[in-house]
């Protein structure tokens, strides 16, 4: 399954005697050119909090259940480090923590272990970044990129986009802090 395979719904209302949440998303109508509107039912225990009405969802096109992106007992970080010097090459580095995911949406508990993973993968990175620069006396080594996904959400854009967002603290720097190289830049 492709990233294009994802839909936006909204939250119409819920149905807590059901414990259901009803969800609405737009398809075109190829004979019309207008967008028909579709009704999808989901568990309201997907979530972790009701949802209100008018909140954004994700679903997947083929089968119209929600996307839970927090979910997995791994997370996986693959960093590329830009050497420059002499020929300029990139280098990627795969770090992996053990991150017991609940599979709810917008589960907080989950949240709070991502930001964890997120830190200890930034110490891994500096160390790593470290070693480089020992071996590569000459050269300048540089955090190019970061890409998290797990073992069961393979998608790494949209993890990416979400372990950053959940970690973002606001005016934080998006590069290498040297005063305190504890703080995770935002951009990691």
């Amino acid at each position: 399954m492709s990233e294009n395979k994802f839909i936006n719904a909204f939250v119409d209302r819920i149905d807590k005697n059901a414990k259901t949440v009803i969800a609405v998303y737009g398809s075109n109508n190829s004979n019309t050119d207008e967008t028909e509107y579709n009704e999808v039912f989901l568990s309201l225990n997907d979530f972790s909090n009701t949802p209100q009405e008018g909140d954004s969802l994700v679903l997947y096109a083929d089968s119209k259940k929600l996307v839970i992106i927090n979910i997995g007992k791994k997370v996986f970080c693959e960093v590329e480090y830009l050497i420059m010097g002499g020929e300029n090459t990139v280098y990627k580095k795969e770090f992996k923590e053990e991150c017991n995911l609940s599979g709810i949406f917008e589960d907080r508990n989950d949240e709070i272990k991502l930001i964890k993973a997120r830190k200890k993968f930034w110490k891994k990175c500096l160390k790593e970044k470290s070693y480089l620069e020992e071996d590569n006396k000459n050269c300048e080594i540089f955090i190019k990129k970061s890409t998290y996904w797990t073992d069961k959400f393979e998608f790494k854009n949209i993890f990416s986009d979400y372990i950053k967002n959940i970690g973002f603290t606001e005016g934080q720097n998006t590069s290498l802090n040297s005063s305190d190289p504890d703080i995770v830049p935002n951009s990691f």
